[in-house]
């Protein structure tokens, strides 16, 4: 499709252009205008379903309804695969223009490599829902900023690929409700409350993907804030400046991005790093009740870890730290189950929960812990099954270390049945549990002090 205009005559009104279905495509190279002239009204973008419309033009934007008095005009993407690209949306601007509306929903994604423009006075809307994109350049802008217009996004991601964006007018405030506020591809986005007119309720998101924030002061994600989820995501993210707090209601989530926190790190709340890396340039603090999780991942620690009583630390990957860590809180390799490997030494103090799960014997099935330095042991261990059925001459090589130390206080092991026994003998030495055969009385008797001796541990139940 070459071009598309449709003035239709000075006061010609329901001009549409609708792509719908998956596969529909318009890929338009020139310019759109949808209704430009004076008076027409009720001037209609849809694309739905799937469909996709393409303006590929580096200047010219897509006007819908661009004459004076050109009022009731509405851009819609809505469901899931549906995309309308373009530089800019231009929706009922000129002159006396009222009722515009741009709605994304359902799966729709928007992008905009500079501004969208709606409605010239009062009653306007800007409306995304759960699921949707929305793309932005440059800037956002909603009517005058003396007059009142609906401007809300609720669940749908608002996404910018410019450090400082321009988000008005002041008296229709951006509310954003259980949504998101996410910089692409952007140094030193201005994240914290530099992005004016925007009001914030409900759970609310900040996404960094492969960006860096402003070198500015010390900020808390944490629920009844801005935002109480922080993502970092994809290739070469930065977190920076004197300090990030997640509080306890407040979460950070690592995925597929090599990132960094170079700022002081407190987590009061809930971390969760997959298929990446995190790298914590300073040494974190964990307080009580506070989770680090890694799922298929690597955590490089710069100068070591504490995890404090109360907190928990665990999942499958590697930690990397020429400090060390050392745990007063639980531990807990795998996800159910998996491996977790410490570059450097591991203490576990007297306070310490050793949590490893069981779903069976081949290799991968149960739980591992891996240290390559000094692992000086300490505190309880709890084994937990997760549906597997013992059978004698099972054996689970849980934990291994070229440098042991200390010992165990407790060791706590899932119930067997049927005349079995746990064999503990080994556990200490070289963290191997066995399932052995409870010996015939005559053998007992033989056995005397010597079975006493290899029951060290008390078997309690899991």
């Amino acid at each position: 499709m070459p071009s598309s205009g449709f003035p239709g005559g000075i006061d010609a009104s329901s001009n549409l252009i609708v792509v719908t279905g998956p596969g529909s495509v318009i890929t338009n190279g020139s310019w759109t205008t949808i209704g430009g002239n004076t008076n027409s009204t009720f001037n209609r973008l849809l694309v739905l379903d799937g469909g996709h419309y393409i303006h590929t033009h580096a200047s010219y934007g897509v006007l819908v309804g661009g004459g004076t008095n050109a009022s009731e005009n509405l851009v819609r993407v809505a469901g899931e695969g549906s995309l309308l690209t373009a530089p800019s949306i231009s929706l009922g601007t000129a002159g006396g223009a009222s009722g515009s509306a741009f709605e994304i929903g359902e799966g729709g994604t928007v992008r905009l490599t500079s501004d969208l423009l709606i409605g010239s006075v009062a009653s306007s809307r800007f409306l995304m829902t759960n699921g949707a994109l929305l793309e932005i350049g440059s800037k956002l802008i909603v009517g005058p900023a003396s007059a009142s217009n609906a401007f809300l996004n609720a669940g749908g991601r608002l996404q910018f690929t410019v450090s400082a964006p321009i988000v008005s007018n002041s008296v229709g405030t951006l509310a954003v409700m259980n949504g998101t506020v996410a910089f692409r591809g952007v140094t030193a986005a201005a994240v914290l409350g530099q992005i004016t007119n925007i009001a914030y309720s409900g759970a609310n998101t900040l996404r960094l993907d492969a960006s860096s924030n402003a070198n500015t002061d010390a900020y808390l994600v944490d629920s009844g804030q801005a935002f109480s989820t922080l993502e970092m995501i994809n290739a070469g993210t930065l977190w920076q400046g004197t300090a990030l707090t997640l509080g306890s209601g407040g979460a950070l989530l690592v995925s597929n991005s090599t990132a960094t926190i170079a700022s002081a790190f407190t987590n009061q709340g809930s971390v969760r790093v997959v298929n990446g890396n995190l790298t914590l340039s300073q040494a974190p603090q964990m307080n009580a009740g506070a989770s680090f999780t890694l799922v298929n991942a690597t955590n490089t620690l710069t100068a070591g870890l504490v995890i404090v009583s109360n907190a928990s630390y665990g999942g499958s990957g590697r930690v990397v730290s020429s400090v060390g860590v050392t745990n007063f809180g639980r531990l807990a390799p795998g996800n159910s189950p998996g491996t977790l490997s410490f570059s450097s030494n591991l203490a576990l103090l007297d306070s310490s929960l050793l949590v490893l799960e069981i779903a069976g014997t081949n290799a991968g099935a149960y739980d591992r812990l891996l240290v390559d330095g000094v692992f000086a042991k300490g505190g309880a261990v709890l084994v937990t099954n997760l549906g597997w059925s013992f059978a004698l001459g099972d054996t689970f090589d849980l934990f291994d270390a070229p440098s042991l130390n200390g010992a165990f206080a407790d060791l706590l092991l899932p119930d067997l049945s049927g005349g079995l026994l746990w064999d503990t003998s080994l556990f200490e030495t070289q963290g191997l549990l066995s399932v052995m055969q409870v010996p015939e009385p005559s053998a007992l008797i033989a056995l005397g002090v010597g079975l006493g001796a290899l029951l060290v541990f008390r078997r309690r139940d899991a």
